[in-house]
């Protein structure tokens, strides 16, 4: 009788219920998890990793034998509630019949202290925890077993095994590369070893992991034609071949439009789509910002699609403003910072960064948070950003608006000087 081959969709529902099973036994369970975000590129990062990993393991093992249990849990960074605000992910769930039961978010994982000792992580499209992953998952460093991504290297976590940070269009490229190679389906040339995919192919679904992760390349890509590197047209290479007949540019206009839809939502689900904090433990502040002496910091920065003339058109300024308010206590944020990027008509690719303290008339901090606006401004003008100013409130404390003349530095780039700023 012939095996059924292994779909993502099966390998997801198998891998809820193992975490099921295991998790009164945390020392059987090893978590991928990407960034904060939760964008296209994070998902698909850690649930391709997980997959790929269960597939080593498998073939790993003599013929007949019976299937490992899986104990690679892919885990969503954001709760269950906000995967409707991310349109493409949701279609590329419907596309693979993927459900969303099926699926393990980080609001689902309660561990105490004792547990959390036995836990490992590997971390995917980002190399320094979060907040929430450190509330949540995190006992100690060790705990960090593996790493791969593609933003600015943190340092930490020196020991963990791979630990691959390389500059990509997209971290699942290094994920693909890491397994393809390690399954010996792909060789360091980004050529496909037929036979070797054939057999894996007589178990698992490599053609709709192939589609899978085109996606978060092509969309962090912008098919193909933004912040690309050889390895990003390797492996795309690699891809086609694999799942052959797929109309990569009707693929990428679909998710870009699934990925753009906003419309519908509100502010607050609009800057927590794609919003990632920035903790600082105890920052050095000069004598312009003491009132936050001694306090750590948290810096809010939110990825938009469409341009703040947009939003503001939409909902009016006092409103925008009530909403990055309300977004900003509900997250504990001292200030957030608002990146948009969308194709203008006359102008091309535009972006933009617009920044506002959080003001709570009942909070102590209100005036603290404009201080450090008003420092983090001064800075912003005159880093590599090349801001200028478009729209500002007449308020203090309200909201600014600048023009983004750099067009390369994305809140991959902001973050880090930020980090320069305030430690």
């Amino acid at each position: 009788m012939q095996k059924m081959v292994m779909s993502i969709a099966t390998f997801l529902r198998n891998a809820k219920s193992a975490f099921t099973d295991l998790k009164s036994h945390p020392s059987k369970l090893k978590f991928v998890i990407g960034n904060q975000s939760g964008d296209l590129d994070s998902i698909i990062s850690s649930i391709s990793y997980a997959y790929l990993s269960y597939i080593a393991e498998y073939t790993s093992l003599p013929s007949n034998h019976v299937p490992p249990r899986i104990n690679t849990i892919p885990v969503l960074n954001f709760k269950s509630s906000e995967l409707e605000l991310r349109k493409d992910v949701e279609y590329l769930f419907s596309d693979l019949k993927v459900e969303k039961q099926d699926l393990c978010f980080i609001n689902e994982l309660k561990f105490n202290a004792e547990e959390k000792q036995n836990l490992e992580l590997v971390l995917v499209d980002h190399n320094s925890i979060e907040s929430n992953i450190r509330n949540q998952l995190y006992y100690k460093d060790g705990n960090i077993v593996s790493i791969i991504d593609h933003h600015k290297d943190e340092n930490q976590y020196l020991d963990a095994q791979p630990r691959i940070i390389e500059v990509v269009g997209s971290c699942s490229t290094m994920i693909a590369k890491h397994w393809f190679e390690k399954l010996g389906i792909m060789d360091n040339k980004f050529q496909i070893n037929r036979s070797s995919a054939n057999e894996v192919g007589k178990n698992f679904d490599l053609q709709e992991l192939a589609k899978l992760l085109l996606g978060p390349l092509l969309i962090d890509t912008s098919n193909l034609q933004y912040k690309t590197t050889p390895d990003d047209i390797g492996i795309f290479k690699a891809y086609r071949e694999i799942s052959t007949g797929l109309n990569t540019t009707e693929y990428f206009d679909i998710l870009k439009k699934e990925k753009d839809n906003i419309d519908t939502l509100k502010a607050v689900d609009i800057i927590n789509k794609d919003y990632k904090a920035y903790q600082f433990v105890n920052p050095e502040l000069n004598s312009e910002v003491q009132l936050l002496a001694g306090e750590d910091i948290i810096i809010g920065i939110t990825s938009i699609v469409k341009p703040m003339g947009w939003l503001l058109s939409r909902d009016g300024l006092l409103e925008m403003e009530k909403s990055i308010d309300e977004f900003g206590k509900a997250n504990n944020v001292n200030v957030l910072i608002l990146m948009t990027n969308f194709n203008d008509a006359t102008h091309g690719f535009c972006r933009e960064l617009a920044i506002k303290p959080i003001i709570d008339a009942t909070g102590p901090a209100t005036q603290a948070n404009v201080k450090l606006s008003q420092f983090l401004k001064r800075k912003l003008l005159t880093s590599d950003l090349e801001l200028q100013l478009k729209s500002s409130s007449n308020r203090e404390g309200g909201l600014q608006v600048y023009s983004q003349h750099n067009l390369k530095a994305s809140r991959k780039q902001v973050a880090p000087i930020l980090r320069t700023l305030l430690t």
